[in-house]
């Protein structure tokens, strides 16, 4: 079993060259490019992979996804975000773990990542980290001790007891009258959630090539030799309890559909040949930035600056269009309010930008008219636009882009995060607080305009 590692905007070739996937390899993951570029349009999602002309042949450019994706043979693809490192990332292990410490921050996707420190991320491939994760979760549950649940059972038993299925016992225990045909609930181990736990572990068994991962599962198996391997996953899942009790098996159920049935994390469904794992990149950076955004500002509670802010994901308070009944909801990815007036707003782009000002440093200008309706809409003219760091803009700095409306001066901020950097949003939250002083006289009236 082998890998092929790529990164976000590299090309997978078809070939016999080294880093190429055969001709047979590259059929199948362009059927699967193909159908999933059929469900993302239903969902207006973004470009997923592109086919392009390659060398005389078809090839196919990584879009914005990261994760795994498994074809029928075996063969792995790894997807890695587009970090540039340097050198001190030969192996891409700093990629995944700049790329994991920004997935745990997916707190309202399907699933949460945990005890993210505890992973042993060295050397590992995405897919043998998704495993340990779903590890995790088992070795909690089985700390705790399995939930025993009520299972309804039906069979002929030499012993009456629960209520009689009186067709079926007429039509088995016709000649055995010794026997009844009965129906009854019984508390045991063997319930749906704890089936679905076990042939997740059977399944990833096979897969996994970690010794550390199967010397896991082989051991986390022994908890479950009292519990069947279950022989219909939609009819099991559909039995899933979810209430106070099984609190335990939320993120093993999210982890179970993944691995037994391919839901994966993206908006397009898998097939039944080619199995992935992927996750849209616009979605965890907007994700990260938030919640380590809210983080630095909770730290930063003793500065009395900061003592009455508020960090919002998808605040979407605004229409573009108050009639008929507000149509078209306005959600920037993050607001900053000052007790209830929203001083700040930040958009997050996972784009790379140039540095060239002919071409609006690859700014979109679609991005631009959004920026521009948001300000207008919000009554706010504090805007940035925060992109991932790379190295054609190390160090340099666009000026801010201003324009005047209806007597309000909207001012879009352009800021390169940098992925690698453990005092990044100290240095953003610096830079907003700079930027806050500078529009303090339309705070000034934002404040008269609510006493009035």
């Amino acid at each position: 079993m082998k890998t092929l590692i790529k990164k976000e905007f590299e090309i997978i070739e078809q070939g016999d060259a080294e880093g190429q996937i055969s001709n047979s390899q590259f059929k199948l993951l362009r059927d699967f490019v193909l159908k999933a570029s059929d469900d993302s349009k239903k969902e207006c999602a973004p470009d997923f992979f592109k086919l392009i002309p390659k060398n005389g042949k078809e090839a196919i450019k990584v879009q914005n996804y990261v994760g795994v994706i498994e074809l029928p043979d075996g063969f792995r693809i790894e997807i890695l975000p587009k970090v540039e490192l340097g050198q001190s990332d030969s192996g891409y292990d700093l990629t995944r773990k700049i790329f994991l410490k920004m997935l745990q921050c997916m707190d309202e996707n399907q699933f949460k990542i945990s005890e993210f420190a505890n992973l042993n991320t060295s050397k590992m491939s995405l897919f043998e980290i998704f495993i340990q994760m779903f590890l995790n979760d088992v070795q909690k549950l089985t700390r705790v001790g399995l939930k025993s649940g009520y299972v309804h059972v039906e069979e002929n038993s030499k012993t009456f007891k629960g209520k009689l299925l009186v067709s079926q016992n007429i039509r088995e225990n016709l000649v055995h009258q010794e026997r009844f045909y009965v129906e009854y609930d019984e508390f045991q181990l063997n319930r749906p959630e704890n089936r679905l736990v076990k042939s997740t572990l059977l399944y990833l068994n096979k897969k996994s090539n970690s010794d550390s991962n199967l010397a896991v599962i082989r051991r986390q198996l022994m908890f479950f030799e009292q519990v069947d391997a279950s022989v219909n996953y939609e009819a099991d899942f559909s039995k899933v309890i979810k209430n106070r009790n099984t609190t335990e098996y939320e993120n093993l159920m999210a982890w179970a559909r993944v691995f037994l049935q391919n839901k994966s994390f993206s908006t397009f469904s898998g097939n039944t040949s080619v199995r992935s794992i992927l996750f849209p990149m616009e979605k965890v950076f907007e994700a990260y930035v938030a919640k380590m955004l809210r983080k630095a500002v909770i730290k930063e509670t003793t500065d009395d600056y900061w003592s009455e802010w508020s960090v919002h994901s998808q605040y979407g308070a605004k229409y573009l269009f108050e009639s008929p009944s507000n149509k078209f909801r306005m959600r920037p990815d993050i607001v900053m309010k000052k007790k209830d007036d929203v001083n700040i707003i930040l958009d997050t782009k996972w784009k790379r930008l140039v540095n060239d000002y002919s071409l609006n440093y690859g700014i979109s200008q679609q991005d631009m008219y959004q920026m521009f309706a948001y300000g207008h809409k919000y009554d706010c003219s504090n805007i940035w636009l925060v992109y991932p760091k790379n190295k054609d803009m190390n160090g340099e700095k666009i000026e801010e882009f201003k324009s005047k409306c209806n007597n309000l001066n909207i001012s879009v901020k352009i800021y390169c995060l940098d992925l690698d950097d453990k005092g990044a949003f100290s240095s953003l939250l610096a830079q907003l607080e700079t930027s806050t002083l500078q529009h303090f006289p339309m705070s000034i009236l934002a404040g008269a305009k609510s006493a009035d």
